[in-house]
Formats: structure tokens, C-alpha cells, sequence
């Protein structure tokens, strides 16, 4: 199996924060669905995501959840009860970071406490293949042990952000990269608690890109998404027969390599819905649909609008960071 110091050596990650999330009380917070994989990292209080087809996800400060692209999710605080603190206040915000608020107004709960959570979109790469934990099949999540690697890098986190000096902003995406760092030692290892330790990746999915026959066929995917990819054609890159194949793929990413072709051409649609002006039908032909229409569909079903409202709410986005960037 891939060890942890060939997948770091080979991993390429990118973590950019987006916002600080506050929730007093037992208020809530919807957060929408991501276009790219997402980690939030609580950093005080505790809480719970609900996260759309999957069971709730408790968190308290020292945890990290990795979220796949396009889940809906909510965050709800949990800190009225009793020996809870109120939240820390942050003094300042980097520039380009969003801050949210919730149940602060007497309305949602209250400020004896609740949850803080810092949220960063996360891009991975592994040769190729691009947006790997945007493909997870379900939500990872790490809890700190005190005063663990994990803990103490958080609590330099925050104190960055409760503090906010100049190189703050750099110093907190570095903080919030060798946590990510952290949480993968974490989870390949296994827990403490099972006695693992020989420095084996055990998360099947970053495992089997070092699977020749695996990562030939992943490979031929990410290089071109528009290729007309099927069962039998991946099974032959990969040198192996239909059903082998499939099994294999199916254990390592947790659905079948065509889900998994239609997931890598909606988010090279979406990247380019973000960025240029190509037209809906010609978009949809560049990433390997016949029908604009079962693209719409598809589309819609994975990132829960329209092609061309997804395009509009990314230019209006980037127009609001735009004039932030004028006026500071």
C-alpha cells in the first residue's frame, strides 16, 4: 500500500480560507453547498454539522471535517449548556476572508456560547488527477486529543486571528496547511488507539492512485474528460477485465469509475462556468455531453442550480471580492 511519505511527497495542496463562521446559543447556520471540497476547523465551542444524506457530524474545538464538493450543509451550535464559555472575539478579519454570524440577535440563542468555526475551500492534487478530496464518498472528520499536534496548531490559529498582526493572513493559511498535514497523519495512520503505526495509508481512495493499473485509467480520465469513456474502455487501459475493474475502483472510491467520469466532467464544467464565456451547449459538448439538456440535468442535480445561474452567482461573487479589493 502507498506510504504516508510517498503520498505527502506526491500530494499538492492548496488550502484557501474563505471565512469565519460564528453561531451563538443553539442557533444555526446554513452554509450552502461548495463547488470545491471544504475544511472547517472549530476552533472553540462545540457543535453540529448536518450534512445533506449523511448522519450528523458533532464537532467541538480541536476537530476538522473535510467535506466533499456540493454537500449541503448547516452548522448548529451547541454551547448554552451548562460549563460553557463564551466564544473568544476575534479582532480583525483577513481581507479576504467572509464572516458570518448567527444567533447572536436574542432571536437564535444567545451569547453564552456556541461555536467558531474557520472554513477554507481545499484543492488536492496527486500527478494528474486534480480535486482529489472534492471525490470523497463521505465527510472526514479528526478530533484533537488535548494538547496534540492538531490542538496546539489550531490554538496558534486562533490566537493569530484573536490578534491579528501584520503577516497574520499568511501566517494563518500556513497554520491551517500543516493542520491539513496533521489530519492526514491522523487518519492513515489510523487512531492511536488501534495500535497502528507502520506508516501505511490506509485511506483507500489516495491508496490506490499509486495502483498502476488504477491510476492509468484515473490518469486517462483527468487528462481528458471529454473522451468518450466507458466500462470497457477503462477496464482495457487499466489491463484488467469489466468486472475486476469495476470492483476495484469501487472499493477504492467508493462508486463506480462512470459516476466518477461524470463527477470529474461537471467539475471541469464548473471551472469553466467560473472562468470564461463559453456557451452553455458549447460548454456542455467540450465536456463530453451530446445533450444540453441532460447536461443541464446533471449539472443541476450535482450542484443544485442551473448552468447558467451557477455562471451568474461566480461573476457575482467575484464582482463583491473585486470592489472589496478597490475600496480597501
Amino acid at each position: 500500500m502507498l506510504t504516508l511519505d510517498r503520498l505527502l511527497d506526491g500530494l499538492h495542496v492548496e488550502v484557501r480560507p474563505f471565512a469565519l463562521c460564528e453561531v451563538h446559543g443553539h442557533g444555526r447556520l446554513d452554509m450552502g453547498r461548495q463547488a470545491e471540497a471544504t475544511i472547517h476547523y472549530t476552533l472553540a465551542g462545540c457543535g453540529r454539522f448536518h450534512i445533506a444524506g449523511h448522519a450528523p457530524q458533532p464537532v467541538r474545538a480541536g476537530s476538522v471535517l473535510i467535506l466533499p464538493a456540493v454537500l449541503p450543509h448547516r452548522l448548529q451550535a451547541l454551547g448554552d449548556g451548562p460549563g460553557s464559555r463564551p466564544l473568544p472575539r476575534c479582532a480583525g478579519m483577513p481581507a479576504d476572508w467572509q464572516r458570518h454570524l448567527a444567533g447572536a440577535d436574542g432571536t437564535d440563542g444567545d451569547d453564552g456560547g456556541g461555536v467558531l468555526v474557520a472554513c477554507a475551500e481545499l484543492d488536492a492534487r496527486f500527478g494528474q488527477v486534480q480535486g482529489l478530496f472534492s471525490h470523497l464518498a463521505a465527510p472526514l472528520a479528526v478530533h484533537a486529543a488535548p494538547d496534540d499536534a492538531i490542538a496546539r496548531t489550531l490554538t496558534a490559529l486562533l490566537a493569530e486571528l484573536a490578534r491579528p498582526a501584520p503577516g497574520s493572513a499568511a501566517m494563518a493559511r500556513a497554520l491551517m496547511q500543516q493542520c491539513l498535514i496533521h489530519v492526514l497523519r491522523q487518519v492513515c495512520q489510523g487512531n492511536a488507539d488501534d495500535g497502528r503505526s507502520d506508516g501505511t495509508c490506509r485511506l483507500p481512495w489516495l491508496a490506490a492512485l499509486q495502483d498502476e493499473r488504477l491510476g492509468r485509467a484515473v490518469d486517462a480520465v483527468a487528462a481528458d474528460p471529454a473522451a468518450p469513456h466507458n466500462l470497457d474502455s477503462l477496464a482495457a487501459l487499466a489491463g484488467m477485465s469489466r468486472s475486476s475493474f469495476a470492483a476495484h475502483f469501487t472499493q477504492a472510491f467508493g462508486r463506480g469509475p462512470m459516476a466518477y467520469v461524470g463527477e470529474v466532467r461537471l467539475q471541469a464544467a464548473a471551472a469553466e462556468l467560473r472562468h470564461g464565456d463559453r456557451p452553455v451547449k458549447e460548454l456542455a459538448a467540450k465536456v463530453g455531453y451530446d445533450s444540453r439538456s441532460y447536461f443541464s440535468r446533471a449539472f443541476r442535480a450535482r450542484y443544485g442550480c442551473s448552468p447558467a445561474a451557477y455562471r451568474a452567482a461566480a461573476r457575482g461573487e467575484a464582482a463583491g471580492e473585486a470592489e472589496a479589493e478597490t475600496k480597501a
